[in-house]
């Protein structure tokens, strides 16, 4: 385009990204430091709160385990009754990450206050739309992290799993967080582009 003839060339997509990075460190930091200086208690409260949630959900998971252990003398079909309820207790989680991504996206790029910001500065709107769509990654799996790992571990235990199972079942719930919050992305940017 002629208007764009004498405007410097962007910087490289890799220092893009660090510069990204570098500025969501700083807000972390930042809030981290506000945090812990006007609200700890509420900073506390919370996590003990998830805390005392996580050993619930893992009593109740490991009781439920040891029941259908107990309860189901087929091995095939305690093994059937084991995949449906881990069929549908992701599939229900899958629906609510869907949505809640989907919403705190739609929040953070087309309601936000710092957005006009970030498009005024020489930067890709693709990596703005990236560096929100991971905060919304963040924001939505939280619960999904909390409420899955319990049920995972409690299985792991009931099961006798390999020390390796434990060790990769963060990295497998942080890889299936980005599944359903790419479709929630996706309905997002849809439903905006069909109703403005």
């Amino acid at each position: 385009l002629p208007e764009m003839a004498g405007l410097p060339d962007l910087i490289s997509p890799e220092l893009e990204a660090r510069a990204f990075w570098r500025l969501r460190g700083q807000m972390a930091k930042t809030l981290l430091t506000q945090l812990l200086s006007r609200a700890r208690f509420r900073v506390l409260a919370t996590l003990l709160a998830s805390g005392l949630l996580w050993l619930v959900l893992f009593w109740l998971f490991i009781d439920g385990f040891q029941f259908l252990d107990s309860a189901m003398f087929s091995a095939d079909l305690q093994s059937r009754a084991i995949r449906a309820l881990f069929g549908l207790f992701f599939m229900a989680l899958t629906v609510m990450l869907v949505f809640s991504s989907g919403i705190i996206l739609y929040g953070s790029l087309f309601r936000s206050s710092d957005i006009p910001f970030l498009l005024t500065l020489p930067g890709r709107p693709e990596r703005i739309f990236v560096h929100k769509f991971q905060e919304a990654v963040v924001l939505s799996s939280w619960a999904f992290l909390l409420l899955a790992s319990p049920m995972l571990v409690a299985y792991g235990l009931q099961e006798s799993a390999p020390w390796y199972y434990f060790v990769l079942i963060f990295p497998l719930l942080l890889s299936f967080t980005y599944i359903p919050a790419a479709v929630g992305a996706i309905a997002c940017v849809a439903i905006v582009r069909l109703i403005p």
